[in-house]
């Protein structure tokens, strides 16, 4: 009996040992300090991961604004460009339309000068004529003929238009201006002007 209460202790002992070590190992400062490190790191890698996701959104993001400001840039030159042709454009037809207007006024008087005067020079040419046969009688008795110079008509005015147009047209064209400019500008339909720009340019 006393042998086996002896053996009983001595294992007791043992397996207290054996408790005592695995519970320190459990609970001891060292373990704690490892397992508080395995949270940081990990927190640490969950805060790189997400910063990393926001930093590629981000990136994502500036790129589509720099793409849509380079867009609005580039539609704002077009516009400008656009812009400066019209002008041009108005300006060439001011420069094109003055000289005209100025010649057809200068035409028109000299057309009144022309023929207010050609009555009074028929008028004069006639008594001279009369004159010289009463001074100078023919042998013959022959009647008299007058002659008196015919006055050409003067051209149609649709047709000074449309040559006009046609050249306005023609010179708009050589310069790089489009046939819808063109069609604002003139007064003809735009078939009418595509035709002309593609027989003559």
């Amino acid at each position: 009996m006393l042998g086996i209460a002896i053996s009983l202790f001595i294992f007791n002992i043992f397996f207290l040992i054996i408790f005592y070590l695995k519970l320190q190992k459990r609970f001891s400062g060292k373990t704690e300090i490892e397992n508080a490190e395995k949270q940081v790191y990990k927190l640490i890698s969950d805060i790189t991961f997400h910063t990393e996701q926001s930093i590629t959104i981000l990136e994502d993001k500036l790129n589509e604004t720099n793409s849509i400001i380079a867009e609005l840039n580039k539609r704002i030159l077009l516009a400008k460009n656009e812009e400066e042709k019209r002008k041009q454009a108005e300006e060439i037809l001011k420069n094109i339309i003055s000289p005209q207007n100025s010649n057809s006024s200068s035409k028109t008087k000299t057309k009144k000068q022309s023929t207010s005067a050609s009555p009074k020079r028929k008028k004069t040419e006639e008594k001279k004529e009369i004159k010289n046969l009463e001074m100078f009688p023919s042998e013959t008795s022959e009647p008299i003929k007058i002659y008196t110079k015919q006055i050409l008509s003067s051209p149609n005015r649709n047709v000074l238009q449309e040559s006009s147009f046609r050249e306005q047209i023609i010179e708009m064209a050589r310069k790089g201006l489009s046939v819808e400019l063109i069609a604002e500008k003139v007064p003809l339909p735009i078939g009418e002007i595509e035709l002309i720009v593609s027989m003559n340019v």
